[in-house]
């Protein structure tokens, strides 16, 4: 993504207060939807046809970005962040599931613990509280917990059906 597009993006934002010019904020599923649209037009890509999914994953990023990178957020204090899958071709059978507030740095501290720099991101979705997400996903009985917060890879399509049917998407 262009950064000058995101920059645009997030001045209409908060030109229509839709996000406030200064402080900290909730990102909302309002704000979502209307950065979404914001981008698609200050792009020249309105009314053209795109994936909801990655389009809500990104807007949720940038806002994210925004709250932690420019408005003194930090993830202890702040609800909004991904949750994910980790795979290794060590466990041939798993994921780890996860939140954070940073998919590269968070991969980061992974890659620490292996030689092979193999772990490797598999999927993730922005979620507007990433705890209680969390929390719901370890909470349904459509998942095979391994052990932890790993789980069976043959229940990962449920996971992420349940985990999008809790973000409200």
């Amino acid at each position: 993504m262009n950064i000058d597009k995101i920059s645009k993006t997030t001045d209409s934002l908060i030109k229509h207060k839709i996000i406030p010019e200064v402080g900290l904020f909730d990102i909302t599923e309002d704000m979502l939807c209307a950065y979404i649209s914001i981008y698609n037009r200050v792009n020249g890509l309105y009314g053209r046809r795109y994936d909801k999914h990655h389009a809500r994953r990104l807007a949720g990023l940038n806002l994210l970005n925004l709250k932690l990178q420019n408005r003194g957020g930090s993830p202890s204090n702040c609800k909004e962040g991904m949750v994910y899958l980790i795979e290794n071709p060590s466990f041939p059978d798993h994921y780890k599931v996860g939140i954070t507030t940073s998919i590269p740095k968070r991969l980061a501290t992974y890659q620490t613990c292996s030689p092979y720099r193999d772990y490797s991101v598999k999927k993730y979705e922005f979620s507007r509280d990433r705890k209680q997400t969390e929390n719901a996903i370890f909470a349904s009985t459509n998942i095979s917990l391994a052990k932890g917060e790993w789980i069976l890879k043959t229940t990962a399509a449920e996971l992420f059906i349940h985990l999008l049917r809790t973000i409200g998407v």
